[in-house]
Formats: C-alpha cells, structure tokens, sequence
C-alpha cells in the first residue's frame, strides 16, 4: 500500500523562471568580470576593443548616409562624435591602414 507522505525534501521548489533568471545574471556578471580582466591585463585586448568601436562607428555611419567618399577629417569628427574616448588623427590613420 502507497502512502503519500507529501514532500519530504528540506529543500524549496523554486520556478524555473527564476531559477533560469538567476543563472543568468550569474552567467552575464561572470562575464563581465571576465571582459574587464582582459581589459585591465591586456592591452591588446584594448586596442583590438578600440579598432572595433571604432570600424562599427564608421561602417553605421557610411550606411547611414550612403557614403561613397569621405575625407580622413570627416571620418575622425564622425567617430569622434560617437565615441566615449576620442581618436587621434594618428589613431585614426592607423585603423585605416589595418
């Protein structure tokens, strides 16, 4: 004879929801960490960063506008207008050249 006894577990059901939402914050934080220790420790990993701001900048604004042509000033004001550090025109000249 089966008798339910009920749930005998200490533990607590919890919805899956919130547990799939709990991973992942943890997933994203970890992340996160992850991304600023390879800033913080290589800087190659910056300047690889930079280049890709930079060319996701640039690339937006050429759809954007339908650019065929555009002048080495027009591109450092364009993503100079963009972005959180600003580029040298060296740094500029030298993305183009990559």
């Amino acid at each position: 004879m089966d008798v339910d006894v009920g749930n005998t577990s200490n533990d607590q059901d919890i919805p899956a929801e919130r547990l799939l939402n709990n991973l992942q914050i943890r997933f994203l934080s970890f992340v996160f960490v992850l991304c600023l220790r390879l800033i913080i420790c290589f800087p190659c990993f910056r300047i690889i960063c930079r280049i890709e701001a930079f060319e996701a900048i640039l690339g937006q604004h050429v759809l954007a506008n339908h650019v065929d042509q555009i002048s080495i000033d027009d591109i450092e004001q364009t993503v100079n207008r963009e972005s959180a550090a600003p580029y040298t025109r060296r740094q500029v000249e030298f993305i183009l050249e990559v």
